[in-house]
């Protein structure tokens, strides 16, 4: 007995498995793994005269659907595949969306009358291949008059106002109102046959996410009403904001998608009925100065801490804003359209300067209501945080002084930002803010002049020298002592000549010796 070589039988076995998947391939491959069976009629009439069905025919997946090819044999036992209706470009896009409308609305229907009818709609659109539709109405038997009516009532809404639709979008809107106060909302455009328009406040729920802005209730993602106006702040203490918003809107009952179970061959196919499936998806963005407050506040030093009398002194101004996050920005405000370019929000310094005070001020929350005033002073702070400094006021007299400053919203334009201007006030008697004005000194009369009297001020502890009207007393004082010796010694000098003149010898004399201390 001869055996096979080797390699025969490999090549033999190799072909015998080829042919066995060849065979499987044809086997599976005659009806594709999405493919679905019609069972036969679901909901609807049968002529009493000729059999002929009116209504829907049901998949073997439980799904029901109209007949679009009026005329060809009936869809029972054929095999079906999903197909988008758009795809088999068999009808213009207003009747593509016409058909979906008629999918959704009353394609699962189990009421007989409302599946007749809405088959009859559907063929009125697909074309009825020759017959009239009250002969098509007719296979409902004693319902065929309803059924013609109805139809066309269907045929009415699905052409009306809030009807078929090619489509719908969102739009998402970030608004600042008057109140500077910034919202965000989402409203939902359809584009219906009839005439496009915009959806009323809360028809659909969808999400809402935002980034870099909050809620009022700080998260960044909350279900919507469509229309619905939302409050939203900043998320963050910038002076610039930010922020994004990302709308999604899911089943909705819109547009032209639907879907046919599709048989090439010479068969009915089947408009399936279809859940809401649109979707509306929707961004937006904006860069805008924060429409959160900020405090201005003042950090002061007077130009001289001493001086004298009818001296010109100014206060030095180091300008920046504090605050703590989310309430107050620590960023100095701005103004500007959106998206720039944007302007610091200027405010006005108002300076006064009180005095002349009799004693050292002590630190208080505000000046008392009696103080004397000498001037007053404005410095527009208009390049934000910064060094500025006020016009200068006059010393009249001697005594000290005190600079204190306040602002106000009210001194800035609205369209500048004044609604975002927090007030601030300083404090009185800072001791920054303090200057002595020293007494003007008294002029020479042609003598020497007396060093005056210094004292110390528990208060500050600098010098300050004798008033005006003490030195002058001191100098007029010394002034008559020396007049007074110097007549002394000329009328003794006359007396001794007299004598002499008459022959009398001077008589022994006592001398008064006036000796000046070198302290005065």
């Amino acid at each position: 007995m001869r055996r096979t070589p080797r390699s025969i039988r490999l090549a033999l076995a190799a072909a015998t498995l080829s042919l066995l998947l060849s065979a499987l391939g044809a086997v599976f491959s005659a009806a594709p793994a999405s493919a679905v069976v019609s069972t036969g009629t679901a909901v609807g009439y049968s002529s009493s005269t000729t059999g002929l069905w009116i209504g829907t025919y049901r998949l073997a997946d439980g799904r029901y659907g109209f007949c679009l090819n009026l005329g060809r044999p009936s869809p029972r036992g054929s095999d079906f595949s999903p197909v988008e209706l758009r795809t088999l470009g068999w009808y213009s896009p207003d009747d593509a969306a016409r058909l979906a409308y008629i999918a959704r609305t009353w394609g699962a229907t189990t009421d007989p009358n409302v599946a007749a009818s809405a088959q009859l709609a559907t063929w009125m659109i697909t074309g009825l291949n020759g017959h009239a539709p009250s002969a098509l109405a007719a296979r409902a038997n004693g319902k065929a008059a309803s059924v013609q009516a109805t139809a066309t009532e269907m045929l009415a809404h699905v052409n009306g106002s809030a009807g078929a639709s090619r489509g719908v979008a969102a739009r998402v809107l970030l608004e600042r109102g008057n109140d500077g106060a910034d919202t965000v909302r989402v409203e939902l455009d359809v584009d219906y046959l009839a005439a496009a328009r915009t959806l009323p406040a809360g028809t659909h729920r969808g999400i809402l996410t935002l980034d870099g802005a909050t809620f009022a209730d700080g998260s960044t993602s909350a279900e919507v009403d469509n229309g619905e106006r939302l409050a939203i702040r900043p998320a963050s203490a910038d002076a610039i904001m930010r922020a994004a918003a990302h709308a999604e809107f899911g089943a909705l009952p819109y547009g032209d998608s639907a879907t046919v179970a599709h048989n090439p061959s010479d068969v009915q196919n089947l408009l399936l009925g279809s859940t809401a499936s649109a979707r509306a998806v929707a961004d937006a963005s904006t860069e805008r100065p924060t429409p959160l407050p900020f405090q201005p506040q003042v950090v002061t030093r007077t130009s001289a801490l001493t001086a004298a009398v009818g001296a010109e002194i100014t206060d030095q101004l180091k300008v920046s804003a504090a605050g703590e996050a989310p309430a107050h920005p620590s960023a100095w405000g701005v103004f500007g359209a959106d998206g720039g370019p944007y302007t610091p929000i200027p405010v006005t310094v108002r300076s006064t300067l009180l005095g002349p005070l009799t004693s050292a001020p002590e630190r208080a929350a505000g000046a008392p209501a009696d103080a004397p005033v000498v001037c007053e002073v404005s410095t527009v702070v208009d390049r934000g945080p910064g060094d500025y400094e006020t016009e200068p006021c006059t010393l009249p007299a001697a005594g000290y002084y005190v600079w204190v400053e306040r602002i106000d919203a009210a001194d800035t334009a609205v369209e500048q930002g004044a609604g975002r201007i927090l007030p601030w006030r300083s404090a009185f008697g800072v001791a920054e803010e303090v200057s002595f004005a020293r007494p003007a000194a008294a002029p020479a009369a042609n003598m020497r002049m007396i060093a005056p009297v210094k004292h110390e001020l528990a208060e500050t502890g600098g010098p300050i020298g004798l008033g005006g009207d003490a030195q002058s007393t001191i100098v007029l004082a010394v002034g008559a002592l020396l007049t007074g010796l110097v007549l002394l010694a000329f009328g003794r000098g006359a007396s001794l000549s007299f004598r002499q003149r008459l022959g009398q010898q001077p008589q022994p004399r006592h001398v008064l010796r006036v000796s000046r201390s070198a302290r005065s």
